[in-house]
């Protein structure tokens, strides 16, 4: 999950301690340099000339792995079956 940070401001609240306000730079310096692109290399993986997620349980769980049993699959298969529906946008199903 990500969370917005404002960092001007998370600095300004640790302006009194030096240890941590130099650490947070270093934070904050690192995040600017990361890219949609290098997490794209991070969590996804290329099969059969394709680019999918990477399975990494509990965290992140292929749909096609969720157990058939498993009430969120039925959920899925909604989600699916809506997907495929001529005109329908990803926002629309999830509203």
């Amino acid at each position: 999950m990500v969370f917005p940070v404002d960092a001007k401001k998370l600095l300004k609240a640790f302006h009194n301690s030096k240890k941590e306000s130099k650490i947070l730079k270093k934070a904050i310096k690192k995040a600017h340099t990361r890219t949609e692109e290098q997490s794209l290399e991070n969590y996804t993986e290329i099969v059969n000339d394709h680019r999918q997620f990477i399975n990494n349980p509990p965290l992140m769980v292929r749909v096609t792995d969720v157990p058939k049993s498993n009430a969120l699959s039925e959920k899925v298969q909604v989600l699916r079956s809506d997907l495929e529906k001529p005109g329908l946008s990803m926002s629309a199903v999830l509203k």
